[in-house]
């Protein structure tokens, strides 16, 4: 009986404990169903699989948000695998997760997926393993999981990413330094431009320090020269609330890390937080130190301008002199004020005999006592152009500074007294060359490479013919005197030149006006049978010569008046080319062969093939051919005349020699005025003229940087000659 009632209160112990053990599983599975309506409503989405001992992963359920995010219904995953739903780059990290499990580590990972319609979708995975069940000695896993759709959040991390790149290189392409601060004056970014110019990058640990100790070690100072204290300085003022920008800006110097002194323009202003919240400052700092070095030169040049302009105002004018005297005073003093302003260690002052080319010296600075007195006994017998070069002359006789090597001189032989390189500039009075103003730093390193050296030489050039203009002022005021005395002689000469003018125009007119009236006559002869055609065409051709032998001299005389009113304007222009001088004169005297038959010229060259010259063709003929034309009109048409080319250094002598009447000192001296024109003397062939052919041949050569003259004497004929620089290889 016993017996019996063991056994059933073990069946009722078994049966209790059955209906308990499906009660908690009952209870379990209400709980698991509560967590997937809670994930349903807390996730993306979330899931639950099994990791089985062989590696596979068996999935027990999915919510539904899964083929909303993917594409894919639960389904076509297990088909497929994770792979196929994993971005390439991202299934490294399959593993990774599997070996987390496997240890019983949550696991948390971003990555990206491909959905069913191609796009990425970046996902938040989150689980953890339990062991469900042990399977030998390997344990089986449940894994759950909960996963975000951080595809949004991602693409905001990238323009974030991809904006802040973007204000970075913004932030180190801007030219200027850019510094910012935060609230309490630590140094916290500076771009690329700030590390260059302050010396940033050389000295890393400069940025940690104080504010108070990184600019004691800059040396701040004001445009006077006081240090800044620290409440001055640009970052305190502006994290105090100041804004630097327009009139509040101000220049400062700075000592940088590297041991630089600059200039820096310094604007900025304070940041603000949204809640207006002072969060820092940023400065922008410019280097301005090319500009205050040239405002400075400026400064100094102006200065220095006017200074020499007070020294031309106190040049005496009582008699003249004590103007000549004071002359080289003044220039002494103009030249150190200009070693003064440039730097340089001599300069010299010349004045240029405009017929000669001959220097003579002024005045001089920086000279040693010997050398001094060697330069001023070796110079007055230098012609200018033995140490300039042809063009470099042009360009002085244009009003242009010109730098030159006294190594390479024209001539070789030249003394150049110790100065090697030479800056010069042109003194000129009326458009003519009349001086010569140099400079020489000697044995300093200097490269003449600014343009304001150029422009302030130039513009001293200009004061120091002030000096000259004052002395000719002086000589005209003598002068007046005498001119009055001549006065009434000026203006019977003009009279007399305007009647000559007026005759000597009309008398090819009246010439051409008569052999036009004779060919009238001649062609009505033409229809009277009695008269041969052939001797009628023979008179017209006759007058028809005549007449075009007018016209070119009615030519001649307005070609000169034109060209001395192109002189008079400095607007005769020379188009230069570089020629052969034998072909040109040979050229010229067939020319006048051509016309004076029955004269004899001969013509002495050397014996070189070839003299070149760079000049304009047409106006060197034309010198040359005025000599000639003179040779042939006022020589007997019985004496030859002589045509010499030669070759003297680096320069070529033309001369035309006839055997004329000569002239006397007085002619020989005023041949190369204006309209002027000799007495008494009787013309050959030809007509008379203007008196300006001479006058235009001089100022032609002169151009060119050659000289004019004349060797005559009364009763022996005459030689006038040109000479012109040979063209450099």
């Amino acid at each position: 009986m016993d017996q019996v009632t063991d056994q059933d209160q073990e069946k009722k112990y078994l049966k209790e404990r059955v209906q308990q053990l499906e009660a908690e599983l009952q209870h379990a599975h209400e709980r698991e169903e509560r967590g997937r309506v809670l994930l349903h409503l807390t996730s993306d989405y979330a899931y639950m699989y099994r990791l089985l001992p062989d590696g596979s992963i068996q999935r027990e359920w999915t919510t539904d948000a899964f083929t909303y995010v993917t594409g894919f219904a639960p389904e076509e995953f297990d088909q497929r695998g994770w792979e196929y739903l994993q971005h390439p780059d991202d299934r490294w990290m399959f593993e990774l997760r599997i070996e987390a499990m496997r240890q019983g580590r949550q696991d948390t990972r971003e990555w990206r997926v491909i959905t069913r319609s191609g796009e990425v979708r970046w996902l938040q995975d989150t689980c953890h393993p339990i062991v469900d069940c042990q399977h030998g000695d390997v344990p089986v896993l449940r894994v759950y999981g909960i996963v975000r759709d951080i595809t949004q959040r991602k693409q905001v991390e990238l323009q974030k990413l991809q904006i802040e790149r973007r204000l970075s290189a913004t932030f180190d392409s801007i030219a200027d330094a850019v510094i910012m601060y935060d609230h309490e004056g630590r140094l916290i970014q500076y771009n690329e431009a700030a590390g260059a110019l302050l010396g940033f990058d050389q000295h890393p640990e400069y940025t940690v320090q104080q504010l108070s100790e990184r600019f004691r070690t800059m040396q701040v100072m004001n445009a006077q020269g006081r240090l800044l204290t620290l409440d001055e300085l640009p970052p305190c003022r502006i994290l105090r609330g100041e804004i630097l920008r327009g009139t509040t800006v101000e220049d400062i110097w700075i000592t940088t890390l590297t041991g630089r002194r600059i200039v820096l323009s310094v604007s900025g202003a304070p940041i603000y937080d949204t809640l207006n919240k002072l969060m820092g400052a940023v400065l922008v700092c410019r280097d301005v130190t090319a500009r205050r070095n040239q405002q400075w030169r400026t400064s100094k040049a102006l200065e220095t301008l006017l200074s020499m302009s007070e020294v031309l105002v106190r040049l005496p004018i009582s008699d003249e002199y004590s103007a000549h005297a004071s002359r080289r005073e003044t220039a002494e003093e103009l030249l150190h004020l200009t070693c003064n302003l440039l730097g340089c260690q001599m300069a010299t002052m010349i004045d240029l005999d405009p017929e000669t080319n001959l220097i003579r010296p002024i005045a001089s600075v920086g000279m040693s006592p010997e050398l001094r007195q060697k330069f001023w006994e070796t110079t007055p017998s230098i012609s200018l152009s033995t140490y300039i070069h042809a063009p470099d002359l042009v360009r002085l006789q244009r009003g242009e500074p010109v730098l030159f090597t006294l190594a390479n001189a024209p001539s070789s032989d030249v003394p150049t007294f110790g100065v090697e390189q030479v800056l010069g500039a042109p003194i000129r009075l009326c458009g003519q060359l009349v001086g010569f103003l140099s400079l020489d730093y000697g044995t300093a390193e200097h490269h003449f490479s600014q343009p304001e050296e150029f422009s302030l030489i130039t513009a001293i050039g200009k004061l120091a013919s002030l000096v000259f203009e004052r002395e000719k002022l002086i000589d005209q005021r003598s002068a007046a005197r005498k001119a009055e005395v001549a006065s009434e002689q000026a203006r019977q000469q003009m009279d007399a030149f305007l009647g000559m003018t007026n005759h000597e125009l009309r008398n090819p007119l009246a010439t051409m006006k008569a052999s036009l009236q004779l060919i009238r006559r001649q062609l009505k002869l033409l229809d009277n049978d009695t008269i041969a055609v052939s001797d009628v065409a023979a008179r017209i051709q006759e007058l028809v010569e005549r007449a075009e032998r007018q016209v070119s001299v009615e030519t001649r005389l307005v070609n000169d008046l034109l060209d001395v009113s192109r002189i008079l304007e400095q607007k005769l222009e020379l188009k230069v080319q570089f020629c052969n001088l034998i072909d040109l004169v040979q050229r010229v005297v067939a020319d006048q062969l051509s016309l004076a038959q029955s004269r004899i010229i001969n013509i002495r060259l050397p014996q070189e093939d070839m003299v070149p010259v760079v000049v304009d063709i047409d106006r060197v003929g034309q010198v040359l051919t005025n000599y000639l034309t003179n040779a042939i009109k006022y020589s007997a048409e019985d004496k030859p005349i002589e045509v010499r080319l030669v070759v003297q250094d680096h320069q070529v002598r033309v001369a035309v020699k006839d055997q004329g009447p000569g002239l006397t000192p007085e002619d020989q001296r005023r041949i190369w005025e204006r309209f002027y024109q000799t007495t008494d003397r009787q013309v050959h062939s030809g007509s008379g003229g203007l008196g300006l052919g001479l006058y235009i041949c001089q100022n032609i050569i002169q151009q060119h940087a050659g000289q004019v003259g004349i060797e005559s004497e009364p009763g022996q004929g005459s030689t006038f000659w040109f000479t012109l620089p040979l063209a450099r290889e």
